[in-house]
């Protein structure tokens, strides 16, 4: 789910639907620029968990010339977690959340 803005549209995706307790999960952020001047250009957006654990994450990289990619490994820890990614901008900036379905 991801909810676009007035300059960037971020999307969030999980490696699978459904997890249980202490399962590791790997998310994937992308940042999609949707205006063409950017002075954040490639900055990594920022992040809000709950009823998860931070293991590691990857460099921000670029896929194309409008869009980025940081992927990261988390551990939930909790039935109602959640992932939230978003980016403040004069322009806007953009947000969305992810909801963890747990078993």
């Amino acid at each position: 789910m991801s909810y676009s803005s007035y300059s960037c549209e971020i999307v969030i995706r999980a490696n699978k639907k459904h997890f249980r307790l202490n399962e590791i999960a790997i998310i994937s952020v992308k940042l999609v620029q949707t205006h063409n001047r950017c002075y954040r250009e490639g900055s990594i957006p920022a992040h809000k968990m709950i009823g998860l654990k931070l293991l590691s994450k990857s460099v921000m990289h670029r896929i194309n010339d409008y869009e980025w990619r940081i992927t990261y490994r988390v551990r939930v820890l909790k039935k109602n977690a959640y992932f939230e990614s978003y980016r403040r901008c004069p322009r806007g900036g953009g947000v969305a959340r992810l909801y963890f379905k747990v078993n």
